[in-house]
């Protein structure tokens, strides 16, 4: 054989090795149906969402759904339609494979309905009734409103948004709308109207001794009805301040709990506008009809010419408690807005290809609606590793939501002024140093799960739970809890998660960061065994069912 044949042999054979090493793998297809879990009726016009990827389609007629040109891997497959979620499900697809019989069951929403009366049967007509969600929510359990009905004039009410199967605490009050800024009730209390005290269902005044109401898919639950009792009425006064001078200023008053806020367990929340007012030049206000509990009072300075015309310039969340007795000369000092920088590092040495991407850091506040326009504010980016900044949050209570983490590596450590923001709330200005810090590593491991029944055979589509071995309370497990589900083989396997001891569980149990589910998933961790993670290993456990009650 020739040189110059050997030659051309060689570049052939060469050629075709780099063709295959740069061929593309086979596209795959996912499809399947919405369906109501109950009726097993076609559902369309639900959005099918796809992730990773973010591709979304919508079900037609016959509740179908198709996704094509879709690369080999893993993903979770949910359909929703405003506040309706389907159930999820993981799958996983390998080269060229069309994957059919997607089921998405919907779960129809339930409803609440009752009737609010006063101590003597007389309906309470423009009583407020609200549906709450108990959630551990960033080191701390929460009442967060869900949505809420208004009594009409012989005091009924119906409240949607009933997720079948939650645990949820009812509450009904009666309070104006709008705030005078001073209050024209008479100062002798005994000279005062009686005021309606709020309840939850079952007659308590604090959500611990609340009565739950659960529901089935697609039940109207009736019979929630409330007496109002009237009370003593209280006032609260005081002056708003900029600095040493008075400043007129927008205020709401508002119960501390239940309050306004996202909802981790109940796939949103309800931001509910306060009773409120604005103050006159002089700052003052005086505020009445107030039955006794405690009070979070937010006030807001306006002024156009440095935020916009619907952004305040300085900002205040006060509490303040009534008893037995008025509230007097309370001073309020509202406060700009407070400049954030942080900064993205790496655990030990950088990888020696930069990291592709950028980091993305959402700040949201937990107890409130933002403001019109302050959305600008509430996002940065970061290289990796590199610097970002935040131009200016409020004095108040912020979740921060960390997305792009590169797939080799792992959120270690998330901290402002050297506190976790994983674990409690961002409150700026509270401490002296107003920085934040993201620490990524990559010296993570992955667990594989692979759920079965009692035979050894694979169970798809089971539900699976994973956190530290060594979490330190519920609301720290709340915070740190991975949800997942199995594909439809039975298997999962986990993003990068730090090295140490963690806990796995299977369960038929509705997976969600109520504190109903958290407080069951407390209790039953020492049932599973737990499992090692190595630095950068690979941990197999295979799981039954765990019953969570």
């Amino acid at each position: 054989m020739t040189a110059r044949l050997l030659s051309i042999l060689a570049a052939v054979s060469i050629a075709s090795a780099s063709a295959q090493e740069n061929q593309t793998p086979p596209k795959c297809s996912i499809s399947g149906s919405v369906e109501d879990s109950v009726s097993h009726q076609p559902m369309d016009g639900f959005d099918v969402m796809l992730n990773p990827g973010q591709k979304s389609v919508v079900s037609d007629a016959k509740g179908n759904f198709e996704f094509k040109d879709i690369d080999p891997g893993t993903y979770r497959v949910v359909a929703r339609l405003q506040f309706q979620v389907s159930s999820q499900k993981s799958v996983s697809l390998t080269c060229g494979q069309d994957l059919t019989g997607t089921r998405l069951q919907v779960d129809p929403m339930s409803t609440i309905v009752g009737t609010v009366l006063d101590e003597n049967g007389e309906p309470v007509m423009g009583a407020e009734v609200d549906l709450v969600a108990g959630d551990y929510y960033r080191g701390k359990l929460r009442y967060i409103l869900v949505s809420t009905a208004t009594a009409n004039d012989k005091g009924d009410y119906t409240l949607t948004r009933v997720r079948p199967g939650h645990k949820y605490l009812v509450y009904a009050s009666r309070r104006e709308r709008k705030l005078d800024a001073i209050s024209k009730v008479p100062a002798n209390p005994k000279l005062r109207k009686k005021v309606f005290e709020p309840a939850y269902f079952g007659g308590a005044d604090r959500p611990e001794g609340a009565q739950m109401i659960i529901a089935r898919p697609g039940e109207r639950k009736e019979g929630v009805d409330f007496k109002l009792r009237r009370t003593q009425g209280w006032c609260m006064d005081g002056v708003i301040r900029d600095g040493a001078e008075p400043a007129e200023s927008f205020f709401q008053v508002a119960e501390s709990q239940p309050h306004s806020g996202f909802s981790p367990s109940a796939d949103g929340g309800t931001f509910k506008v306060p009773p409120s007012g604005q103050t006159g030049k002089d700052g003052k206000f005086r505020v009445c009809d107030l039955h006794p509990g405690e009070y979070s009072i937010t006030t807001a300075v306006f002024r156009s010419q440095d935020s916009g015309p619907d952004i305040p310039t300085m900002f205040a969340v006060t509490e303040a408690s009534i008893t037995d007795s008025d509230l007097h000369d309370l001073k309020i000092t509202p406060r700009p807005r407070i400049p954030i920088s942080g900064e993205v590092v790496w655990d030990g040495p950088a990888p020696a290809q930069p990291a592709q991407g950028q980091l993305q850091l959402y700040v949201n506040p937990i107890g409130r609606a933002g403001w019109q326009g302050e959305h600008e504010w509430l996002d940065a980016k970061s290289h990796i590793p590199g610097q970002f900044a935040f131009p200016g949050l409020f004095m108040d209570q912020y979740n921060i939501r960390i997305r792009g983490v590169p797939t080799d590596s792992y959120l270690k450590e998330a901290t402002y002024s050297g506190t976790s923001m994983l674990t409690a709330p961002i409150v700026p200005g509270s401490r002296g140093d107003s920085s934040m810090r993201i620490v990524l590593a990559r010296d993570g491991g992955v667990i594989q799960a692979k759920a079965v029944d009692k035979d050894g055979q694979p169970l798809p589509d089971t539900s699976l739970v994973i956190f530290p071995a060594d979490i330190g309370s519920p609301a720290l497990l709340a915070d740190s809890l991975v949800r997942a589900s199995t594909d439809q083989n039975g298997a999962y396997t986990s993003g990068r998660l730090a090295p140490g001891k963690y806990t796995v569980i299977a369960t038929d149990s509705n997976v969600d960061f109520s504190a109903d589910f958290i407080d069951r998933l407390w209790a039953a961790r020492s049932k599973a065994e737990p499992t090692e993670l190595a630095v950068n290993g690979t941990a197999s456990v295979t799981l039954q069912v765990t019953p969570i009650n």
